[in-house]
């Protein structure tokens, strides 16, 4: 049907497992959450249907990406070249690489792979990029970035290593079933794949992703090449540690090592250190035999079994279950375990292998001569890393969390610095979309994206992306005032409310509360806002007056929980349509609690037996209807302050989720979102508000779980499942799995947005169905010069055609600092000279657009 183009954002929470596949999703008492369902009200007045029939046309669909193209998306990998002068970022989502200087940390360049690249190895001359679901493997060219050649596998290529001279590389492919793993062996000085080493260990040892935004990574077991280039030893996760000859396939040597599911090299090369779960071998490459062998003494290894050595082998660095890790000392067969570092998520030595670098929640570098930890920084959790070759310098990321990198200095172990927190691609991204809300005019709609840190704000006259707006934190919810003059967003990890004038596009108030907003509210005349935080569970009532904005009260409100269905969903409250009562699910506690806004106390607590998620309350307020996801139940309460109670309790469907009021109909619908291994029993139930009867229902199974529905003006209403939307007759295909949707009456437009980080703009007035892909663009923006600047730079620019011509400046808050070009001008080469005399040292961002389309944005930087 109809592409879209995409959007992208940040945040999420991680779980792991020591399979290929998910858990079944439970509930869970402190993260993040999203999902919800379906509604269709029933016909209650043939002269609605009437009226209904000249908004069911053929809808026009668009798309956009959710950022500047090209977007980077889901950092998998990381790794400096032999120099130092780069880093090369593998983006297993959008399948490419970005390359990055480390210096001005500007993108350099961008290249396009094949599907869900994993790793990459790096020669002096080549990259090589094995892609996992296009089972390719891609050799680049280092010296001008271009795909020197394209080396097909029979099953998924993993894993890469690269022999020490560099002529030979090594790509572990995962097949089905296991037993037809595989190794390729590519000649890089021909550039042709010369042997397939067949029944080759590749195995998938931990798989770990995101509730939020379904950012996924994998980790495999691991081999290393022998210095003399003769043989590739691995462990086969079972009984040993074989050495696999490199030209025959054949296992020459085999070493008795139980469940070895990685192996690491000393940094002279001489010594496999072959890592299981309760123990460590020192292998001698050349011998082929076990030299030494160490317990950890009842200590079990993380799934992956990361580790790495000192120069000489004599020593391993280990990351080890129950929030520790060791060094384990072939010397004197003993382990020293370290209980300061958390389980390391990745570990690395820096150049000279002096210090080791243990990555988790906090990032520890610890000396390997005297087992001593010198330094640690904490607050920004990291899943990979990357150690400059030059200098004791690194870069990290962690997919679920932040798709940029976090830059670290460890020139002094005992004062570790965070010096730069950049975008893996070219910025603007818009990564991981987490909710979107339509002005009340229609005319804009405000995407929030919590892996990028920022607010997309889309044009829906023009279809562009308007600006991008940054909040150096994650955001998490959004409300607009009634007359759209101002969006409240709550952020995860800073715990603020953000206060951003839409029409200045500026951010005017940030308010800190005592934990990280996880839904708001805001009265009818626009004068409270109301934000339910995570944790400690509080309700923050808010005096909304733009820049006047304050934190008039924290009300403690325990009992807020998670679960991570439908990419996940806090417990909500809702404000009632006087603005005098707030109800609250404190899911824990297992009650609907009632706040009465003139007090700012809680007034009334109703007994719920189980678990209430979700809630609606109908139009006169006097009625209220949750959801018990995990009991199968839902419950009608009647409301009136302190005299508030259950009226029923209701066992229907599996697992019943989001509701929404029908005023038209007069009912409550709530959507069930079905089996979630089976993806079936998906449905709509619409009941009485009063008696919780159900009247009417719909089955949706055939299209997935239900994730949310509205209800239009009509009483019609727009049901969103997996991977489609409907409304009245139509059935939307998007083109990819859905998160959250707004819907505008005025313009009778939907905007949805996917975890593929895209967004589609459903146009329900037209008669026709278009796919909108915007027309290539060849113009060219340059890096300023000289950059840094003081106070003056040129801005060298390349039009493929004629148009229209703006080049904007903006700080890092994404508000316009000057408008440079405005005009028409001809093809060919341009320039503009940019004076920052007047503004203050700091980061700024330059773009060009073309006939009303962005087409590059870069960063420069100005230091007076």
């Amino acid at each position: 049907m109809n592409t879209i183009k995409t959007i992208v954002i940040l945040l999420g929470f991680m779980i792991s497992s020591s399979t290929a596949y998910c858990n079944e999703p439970t509930l869970d008492y402190d993260d993040n959450l999203h999902n919800q369902i379906i509604t269709i009200a029933p016909e209650k007045d043939p002269s609605l249907k009437e009226m209904q029939k000249t908004i069911f046309e053929e809808p026009q669909v668009n798309s956009f990406i959710s950022g500047y193209a090209p977007e980077s998306d889901n950092p998998a990998m990381l790794k400096y070249s032999a120099d130092g002068s780069k880093i090369y970022i593998v983006h297993t989502y959008t399948g490419n690489i970005s390359v990055m200087d480390p210096i001005t940390k500007e993108i350099t360049d961008v290249i396009k792979v094949g599907d869900s690249p994993y790793e990459i190895a790096l020669t002096d001359d080549y990259g090589i990029v094995p892609c996992t679901l296009s089972g390719d493997i891609y050799i680049i060219d280092l010296s001008d970035n271009s795909i020197a050649a394209t080396i097909a596998a029979n099953g998924e290529p993993t894993t890469v290593r690269v022999s020490n001279d560099g002529s030979k590389a090594f790509v572990g492919c995962n097949t089905t079933p296991e037993t037809n793993d595989e190794c390729v062996v590519i000649d890089l000085d021909n550039l042709t794949k010369t042997n397939t080493i067949f029944n080759f260990p590749v195995r998938v040892v931990l798989k770990s992703w995101g509730f939020t935004n379904n950012r996924v990574n994998y980790e495999y077991s691991g081999f290393e090449i022998t210095n003399d280039g003769e043989h590739i030893v691995a462990g086969d996760c079972d009984s040993y540690v074989n050495f696999y000859n490199i030209e025959t396939g054949a296992i020459d040597y085999f070493l008795e090592a139980p469940t070895v599911k990685n192996v690491c090299k000393s940094g002279d090369g001489k010594k496999i250190i072959a890592i299981s779960e309760s123990d460590v071998y020192s292998i001698d490459g050349d011998s082929h035999s076990i030299t030494s062998h160490v317990s950890l003494n009842g200590e079990k290894m993380i799934y992956s079994h990361s580790g790495v050595a000192n120069y000489d082998g004599s020593k391993v660095f280990l990351a080890l279950q129950n929030n520790k890790s060791c060094f384990a000392n072939f010397t004197t067969n003993s382990i020293n375990v370290i209980s300061s570092t958390g389980s390391p998520n990745w570990v690395a030595t820096n150049y000279d292998y002096s210090l080791v670098i243990s990555g988790q929640y906090k990032l520890s570098v610890l000396d390997f001569e005297t087992e001593n930890l010198l330094g640690q920084k904490s607050g920004l959790k990291t899943q990979k890393g990357a150690i400059s070759p030059i200098e004791n310098k690194l870069a990290a990321t962690y997919f679920i969390m932040y798709e940029g990198l976090y830059f670290y200095d460890f020139t002094n172990s005992s004062s570790i610095d965070i010096t730069d927190m950049v975008p893996s691609g070219i910025s603007p991204e818009g990564d991981a979309p987490t909710r979107v809300i339509m002005t009340d005019d229609g005319s804009k709609a405000l995407v929030i994206n919590e892996l990028s840190f920022n607010m997309s704000i889309y044009d829906l006259i023009n279809n562009t992306l308007a600006t991008s707006v940054n909040f150096n934190d994650s955001p998490k919810a959004i409300a607009l005032t009634s007359d759209s003059r101002y969006a409240v967003i709550g952020t995860y990890y800073n715990n603020k409310i953000y206060i951003f004038d839409i029409i200045n596009n500026v951010f005017v108030k940030d308010l800190t509360l005592n934990s990280h907003p996880v839904n708001i509210e805001i009265s009818s005349d626009d004068s409270k806002a109301y934000a339910l935080t995570a944790y400690s569970g509080s309700v923050a009532v808010i005096d909304l007056d733009g820049e006047n904005s304050s934190l008039i009260t924290q009300v403690d409100c325990d009992g807020i929980s998670f679960t991570s269905y439908g990419y996940g969903r806090y417990s909500q409250f809702v404000l009632s349509p006087d603005d005098n009562t707030l109800l609250v699910c404190a899911s824990t506690k297992k009650k609907l609690r009632v706040f009465d806004t003139a007090t700012n106390t809680f007034i009334k607590d109703i007994d719920t037996d189980t678990l209430p998620f979700l809630l609606e309350i109908n139009d006169s307020g006097d009625y209220a209807a949750t959801s018990h996801p995990s009991a199968g139940e839902y419950s009608i309460f009647h409301i009136d302050g302190i005299n508030s109670e259950l009226i029923t309790t209701k066992t229907y469907g599996e697992y019943p989720f989001h509701i929404r009021y029908n005023k038209i109909a007069d009912e409550f619908g709530i959507g069930i979102f079905g089996s979630y291994s089976q993806s079936t029993g998906a449905e709509l139930i619409n009941i009485n508000p009063l008696s919780g009867e159900i009247n009417s229902s719909t089955s949706y199974s055939e299209y997935g779980h239900l994730r949310q529905v509205e209800f239009d003006k009509f009483g019609e209403a727009i049901v969103m499942s997996a991977t489609t939307i409907h409304r009245g007759d139509k059935t939307i295909q998007l083109p990819g799995e859905t998160k959250h949707f707004s819907h505008n009456d005025a313009t009778n437009k939907t905007v949805v947005i996917m975890i593929t980080d895209e967004i589609s703009v459903i146009d329900w007035n037209t008669d026709k169905i278009e796919d909108l892909k915007p027309l290539p663009e060849n113009s060219i923006l340059a890096q300023n010069y000289p950059n840094p600047f003081n106070p003056t730079t040129e801005i060298n620019y390349t039009l493929s055609l004629a148009g229209e011509v703006k080049i904007l400046i903006h700080n890092n808050k994404g508000e316009l600092v000057q408008s440079l070009v405005n005009k028409k001008l001809t093809k060919g080469n341009h320039s503009v000279s940019f004076n920052g005399s007047n503004l203050n040292s700091g980061v700024y961002f330059y773009s060009l657009l073309k006939d009303g389309k962005n087409i590059s944005t870069k960063k420069m930087i100005l230091m007076k």
